[in-house]
């Protein structure tokens, strides 16, 4: 009864602290209104076209590790009642334990730190000591906290300014919880980043940008008898800077290791075709070649990208492909698409297929989010993860 009426006062106290920060141990909220605080965050982030990145800390005995001094400072500064802390004080210094096993009392210690446990005051208390926690962080990174579970966030356009601010915010949180006598468990504590859905990664003028795809002149090249001197009658037509030949192989593998896929971008002198298209054009960026075209084989990832209707459905890597086209577009690069039918004898298409074969019997290799259907869904994206050479 009596911890019950200091609890009252002590909550009015409460209302001098950032409140907004922790949510265990509080009336009318949960665990539900933190990660719907966080989730919210999040999407008003990528209203505004930015990434977000979080790092989630568990804390280590929160109960057992509080200083009673550092606690009662706390307090006093909260401006509670002399009497109130005196009380708390007598409640939380000095404590008697008795170990017992098998109803017999075998040991017996005192202990000059934490909170006793089942103390309807413990909880709020252990908010109080973690409340100005947000006071060593910079205005612009966010936490949040229940019990001993605290996330920090912070959202910006550019990854790397996010892994900058939020370095340095993990070291000063760490310097104060140290000297509040806790410890954050390596193990348990994790970093993610959030990125922005599909449609929104993207500027909105590449989504409705027409990029130069050219499907017909395939077609008629394939349907004329000598395909190859037709092919090279046309190659010869074209006033280029560069050409790109693009392909891709996959190698189903009968164990349990990932399947093995390869992608090659091949130029002379120089199914995952949307891989190898998107490498070909980030070449044509970064070297500024004024005119190029780009060769491929995937009548499906051409569709794709003609296709005038894009929605948060449309598939990552042909937002990806749009946005480099436009950029090429942007930076005054004539870059063209154009289709070819595949082994017909034309010489970049057979060399370029080959390359990719042989890619997926190479020893190095490096993991990417992919899977092995000619455009995979966002979703399937996400789940499965394959080796790409």
């Amino acid at each position: 009864m009596l911890n019950a009426m200091k609890e009252k006062r002590i909550l009015k106290a409460m209302k001098e602290t950032p409140s907004e920060v922790y949510f265990g141990f509080r009336r009318g909220l949960s665990c539900i209104d933190n990660i719907a605080t966080l989730i919210t965050d999040i999407h008003m982030a990528n209203k505004e076209r930015k990434f977000t990145g979080a790092v989630f800390l568990d804390s280590v005995g929160i109960f057992d590790n509080v200083i009673p001094e550092a606690l009662l400072t706390l307090l006093i500064k909260y401006g509670l009642p002399t009497k109130i802390i005196t009380f708390i004080k007598a409640t939380i210094t000095h404590h008697n334990l008795t170990g017992y096993a098998a109803g017999i009392n075998f040991q017996r210690r005192q202990t000059t730190r934490g909170l006793p446990q089942g103390s309807i005051l413990s909880p709020i208390l252990f908010n109080l000591y973690l409340a100005l926690s947000c006071t060593c962080l910079p205005e612009t990174v966010k936490i949040i906290t229940y019990a001993e579970d605290i996330a920090i966030y912070y959202s910006n356009g550019n990854l790397e300014h996010i892994k900058d601010q939020l370095n340095p915010a993990i070291d000063n949180l760490k310097n104060f919880l140290r000297h509040l006598g806790l410890t954050i468990s390596p193990i348990k504590s994790q970093c993610d980043h959030f990125y922005l859905p599909d449609f929104l990664e993207f500027v909105y003028n590449s989504r409705h940008f027409d990029p130069q795809i050219d499907t017909e002149t395939g077609f008629r090249i394939r349907n004329d008898p000598n395909i190859l001197d037709s092919f090279n009658l046309f190659l010869s037509s074209l006033k280029q800077d560069a050409s790109f030949y693009t392909d891709s192989s996959k190698m189903v593998s009968n164990s349990d290791s990932p399947d093995g896929v390869g992608y090659v971008v091949y130029s002379p002198g120089l199914n995952f075709e949307f891989l190898a298209i998107s490498q070909a054009l980030n070449i044509i960026i970064n070297k500024g070649i004024k005119r190029a075209v780009i060769f491929s084989d995937s009548l499906s990832v051409f569709t794709s990208l003609q296709n005038p209707i894009l929605s948060g459905r449309t598939h990552h890597w042909i937002l990806q492909i749009r946005n480099s086209l436009f950029n090429c577009n942007r930076l005054g690069l004539e870059t063209k698409l154009l289709w070819i039918p595949s082994h017909c004898g034309i010489t970049g298409n057979e060399r370029v297929n080959l390359l990719a074969k042989e890619c997926t019997f190479q020893i190095l290799s490096f993991l990417v989010n992919v899977t092995p259907t000619s455009i995979p869904s966002s979703k399937s994206l996400q789940k499965r993860k394959h080796l790409i050479y």
